[in-house]
C-alpha cells in the first residue's frame, strides 16, 4: 500500500470514530469500497490519532475538532473523491473469495460443463446428419458428372463411327465410279479399234 492511500485510509477512519460509528460499521464502509481491513488496524490507527491528538493540546495547538467545519466537510469530499474516482483494486471473486464464494463458482462451473456436454451431444447427430447428406450430395454430382462424361464419351464414338462408315462409303462409291469410267473408256477404246480395223480391211 503506497503512503498516499495509507494516509487517505488513516484520515477516513479517524473521521468515521469522530462520528461514533463502531469499528463493524467502519469495516462495513471499507468493504463497500473494496478495502479490507481489520478491527485491530481500526483500533491502532484510533489510537495513533489520539496520542497526536494529546500531544497538540499538550503544545497548546488546535486539535482536530476545533478545525472549521469545512475543513472537516474538505476530508469527506477527500476521501469520496479517492474511493470513487481511484478504487482500490477488487479482489477477484469466485477464486481468492471466501469459501461459499468458491463453491457457487465451482457449481457454475459445473454446470457450463454440464451444458455444454449436453449441447455437445445434441450437436453430434446434427453434425453427423449434415455430414450425411454432403457425402450424399457430393455421391450424386460424381455420379451426374460420370453419366455425362459417358455420354459424350457415347456420343463421339458414335460420331467417329458415322464419320468412318460415311468416309469409307464414299471411297467405295468412288472406285465404283473410277471402275465404271475405265469400263466405259475401254469399251470405248475397243469399238474404235474394231471401227478403223474393219475399214482398213475394207479399203
Amino acid at each position: 500500500m503506497s503512503r498516499v492511500n495509507k494516509l487517505w485510509i488513516e484520515g477516513y477512519v479517524f473521521t468515521l470514530s469522530e462520528e461514533k460509528y463502531p469499528y463493524s460499521i467502519i469495516q462495513k464502509h471499507f468493504e463497500m469500497h473494496g478495502v479490507k481491513i481489520s478491527k485491530c488496524k481500526i483500533s491502532n490507527i484510533i489510537n495513533r490519532k489520539e496520542k497526536n491528538h494529546q500531544s497538540l493540546l499538550l503544545h497548546g495547538k488546535k486539535t482536530p475538532s476545533e478545525y472549521p467545519k469545512k475543513l472537516i466537510f474538505g476530508s469527506y469530499h477527500f476521501c469520496f473523491v479517492q474511493f470513487s474516482l481511484f478504487p482500490t483494486p477488487k479482489r477477484k471473486r469466485g477464486i481468492t473469495g471466501d469459501a461459499a464464494s468458491r463453491r457457487e463458482a465451482i457449481r457454475k462451473r459445473e454446470r457450463r460443463v454440464v451444458e455444454t456436454e449436453e449441447e455437445r451431444s445434441r450437436r453430434l447427430p446434427t453434425i453427423a446428419q449434415r455430414g450425411q447428406d454432403r457425402r450424399a450430395e457430393e455421391t450424386e454430382q460424381r455420379n451426374s458428372r460420370l453419366a455425362v462424361m459417358g455420354q459424350r464419351s457415347r456420343q463421339r464414338r458414335a460420331e467417329g463411327t458415322n464419320e468412318q462408315r460415311n468416309s469409307r462409303l464414299s471411297a467405295m462409291l468412288q472406285h465404283a465410279r473410277e471402275r465404271r469410267l475405265n469400263v466405259i473408256e475401254g469399251q470405248n477404246h475397243h469399238q474404235i479399234q474394231t471401227f478403223y480395223t474393219a475399214r482398213t480391211v475394207l479399203n
